[in-house]
């Protein structure tokens, strides 16, 4: 004889190890198992799998959310974004795709802004299937962008250069920001034109914001 798998007789959502004894006798063992929505597959099946889902809590949970803005921007002339935030959040990436142009993209702290003109956004949550939680989550995000002179002062906390490659409006470059963890409060970005012709591309980026 060899040790089975049965399920038990009073419950046929539990598994039971029946091990041999080596006397014509088998020893009753229950076996953990784990709750149905933890497992992937069909029911019943003998080797059950664990459930492994692609995206963080906060992607399942409706936290995060993400924004891109075209841009075409002439030479030696800016653009703002200015991200106001009522949360702790994690950036968890910027990134700079350029067609024409070159751009110096820049985040800048302790800045103050001007009372306008400032043009609202919009943003969307990142997970847009049907099941979210109830209430959805809300986010303490306000996203507005501005032109030369939307901000100034403050200091220079990171910066990036981008240019298209060699050939007129045929190559294209793309960079990237990594993680951050940031404090809720109000963050400015600004790119600028640098090369000899309108810089343009998309400028986009994901966050996470936390409850």
């Amino acid at each position: 004889m060899a040790d089975r798998i049965v399920r038990d007789e009073n419950d046929a959502g539990v598994l039971r190890l029946d091990v041999d004894m080596g006397d014509t006798t088998f020893a009753e063992r229950y076996l953990a198992h784990p709750p149905s929505f933890l497992i992937t597959g069909q029911y019943g099946d003998m080797r059950p799998r664990l459930r492994v889902d692609e995206g963080s809590t906060g992607f399942y949970e409706g936290r995060e959310f993400r924004m891109f803005l075209e841009f075409d921007i002439p030479t030696g002339q800016e653009i703002w974004v200015r991200h106001t935030i009522s949360k702790n959040f994690i950036l968890h990436d910027q990134r700079i795709s350029i067609e024409t142009g070159a751009v110096r993209w820049t985040a800048n702290a302790a800045m103050a802004s001007s009372p306008g003109p400032w043009t609202a956004a919009t943003f969307r949550r990142r997970n847009q299937m049907s099941e979210q939680p109830s209430p959805m989550f809300t986010s303490g995000s306000v996203i507005e962008t501005g032109g030369v002179g939307a901000a100034t002062g403050g200091i220079v906390v990171d910066c990036m250069h981008i240019a298209a490659g060699q050939g007129a409006g045929t190559s294209s470059a793309t960079q990237n920001a990594g993680l951050r963890g940031l404090a809720a409060g109000v963050y400015h970005a600004r790119l600028q034109s640098t090369g000899n012709g309108n810089a343009t591309g998309v400028y986009d980026w994901w966050w996470e914001e936390r409850t």
